[in-house]
C-alpha cells in the first residue's frame, strides 16, 4: 500500500518536463566543437621529442651506483647499537628486557647479504632498454589515425544530434496527447492508465473511444502506427509496434 501511495504523488507532469528540459540542454554543436579544439591541442610531435630527450637524459648506470653507494653506507651494526643505548634510558624494565631480546635476535649480517643478493636481481639494463622501447612509439601515426577518425566521429555526432531532435519531437507528441485526454477528463495522470491505438481504434483504460474523440486527436494519429501507453505503479511506457 505504502509503494502505491508514493507512485499516486509522484508528479508525472513535471517529471515529463524535466525530461524535455534535460533534453533541450545538450548541445551537440558544443560537444563537436570541444571535441575539436582538444584534437587540435594535442602536439604529438612535441610529446615524442620531449620523452626522447628525456630518456637520453637517464643515467641508469649512475642510478644504479647511487643505490648500492647508499647501500654500502648504511651501518645496520651502528643501528643496533645506538638503539640498545636507547634503550638503556627507559625506565620500563619489562619493556626494556623484551625489546633487548628482540634486538639480540637481529641478524644485521643477514639483513645487509639479503638486501645486495636483492640488489644483485635488478637488471638496470634491461630496465633501461624497456624504457627506451617507449621512443619507437610513432605519436605522428597515432594523430594521423585519429585524423581519419574524424569525419566518421562527425557523422555519428550528427546521426546522433538527429536522433536526439526526433526523440524530442516524439516526446512532445505523446505528451500533447496525453494531456488533451487528461483535459478531456478521459485519463487521470496522478493515477494509472492504459492509451491504446490500433487499427484506427483509439481505447482509453479498455474503453472505446467514438469517432469524435479520434478525430479530435488525429493530427496525432494520422501518422502513427500502433501503439500503446501505459502507466502503472512500477512504470511509465511507450510501446510502438
Amino acid at each position: 500500500m505504502e509503494v502505491e501511495k508514493a507512485m499516486k504523488d509522484i508528479d508525472w507532469k513535471s517529471m515529463e518536463k524535466n525530461i524535455q528540459e534535460s533534453m533541450e540542454k545538450i548541445d551537440m554543436s558544443k560537444i563537436q566543437d570541444d571535441i575539436d579544439k582538444a584534437m587540435k591541442a594535442v602536439d604529438f610531435q612535441k610529446i615524442q621529442l620531449d620523452m626522447q630527450k628525456a630518456m637520453k637524459e637517464v643515467d641508469f648506470k649512475k642510478i644504479q651506483l647511487d643505490f648500492q653507494n647508499s647501500m654500502k653506507e648504511l651501518d645496520l651494526e651502528k643501528m643496533k647499537v645506538d638503539m640498545s643505548k636507547e634503550l638503556a634510558d627507559i625506565d620500563t624494565d619489562k619493556i626494556k628486557a623484551e625489546i633487548e631480546k628482540s634486538m639480540k635476535e637481529v641478524d644485521a649480517a643477514k639483513i645487509q647479504a639479503d638486501v645486495n643478493a636483492a640488489m644483485a636481481k635488478v637488471d638496470f639494463d634491461k630496465i633501461k632498454v624497456e624504457m627506451e622501447k617507449v621512443k619507437d612509439i610513432d605519436f605522428k601515426k597515432i594523430q594521423d589515425d585519429m585524423a581519419k577518425m574524424k569525419p566518421e566521429l562527425d557523422k555519428t555526432m550528427a546521426e546522433a544530434r538527429v536522433s536526439i531532435e526526433k526523440a524530442k519531437e516524439e516526446l512532445q507528441a505523446y505528451k500533447g496527447l496525453i494531456d488533451g485526454l487528461a483535459q478531456d477528463g478521459l485519463i487521470n495522470k496522478k493515477e494509472n492508465y492504459t492509451i491504446e491505438y490500433k487499427d484506427g481504434t483509439l481505447t482509453v483504460n479498455g474503453k472505446k473511444q467514438p469517432a469524435e474523440v479520434v478525430k479530435k486527436y488525429s493530427k496525432f494519429l494520422k501518422d502513427r502506427k500502433d501503439f500503446t501507453i501505459k502507466k502503472d505503479e512500477k512504470d511509465f511506457n511507450i510501446d510502438n509496434d
